[in-house]
């Protein structure tokens, strides 16, 4: 089962044992990159399949003031990443899955959660697909690793 919880300190040191691959790295930074994100707007989760800890993102609450492309009452999606161990079984899937419950729940006062996945992560970009999220044919151009597909999902209807 999926847990999708708020990050504390208390999960400092299984944070910092999570990793994944170089090449995965420049789409979504390191643990330690994780660890030092906190700052104005950016709430910090952690992913939990039957209480282990295999994963992290960040939940961006100003996201539309950044990224013009994402409408007023839009969050962003930032830095999600499955440890490289928990890879391949269907945890990224399910983990976008519970997180829309989770939205909804937690952050009532938004509509509409946006992403951006690099051009060259067809794998993230089919885990969103297979999550719901649309991809609405636009690239950003705005990343550091390149080309971006702008994808959103729905929190309200």
């Amino acid at each position: 089962m999926i847990q999708i919880k708020a990050y504390s300190n208390e999960y400092y040191e299984q944070v910092s044992r999570l990793c994944i691959s170089q090449e995965q790295e420049q789409f979504a930074g390191t643990a330690k990159d994780f660890l030092e994100t906190a700052k104005q707007g950016m709430h910090q989760k952690i992913i939990f399949h039957n209480n282990l800890l295999i994963g992290v993102f960040n939940i961006d609450t100003i996201y539309s003031q950044n990224y013009s492309f994402a409408g007023t009452n839009s969050l962003g999606l930032r830095a999600l990443f499955i440890d490289e161990s928990h890879q391949g079984k269907g945890y990224g899937v399910l983990s976008m899955l519970a997180l829309k419950s989770y939205l909804q729940t937690e952050y009532t006062d938004y509509q509409t959660l946006y992403l951006t996945v690099n051009c060259r992560n067809s794998a993230a970009r089919n885990c969103y697909l297979k999550a719901n999220f649309i991809d609405n044919g636009e690239l950003y151009y705005g990343g550091a690793a390149g080309p971006q597909h702008i994808m959103y999902l729905r929190l309200k209807t």
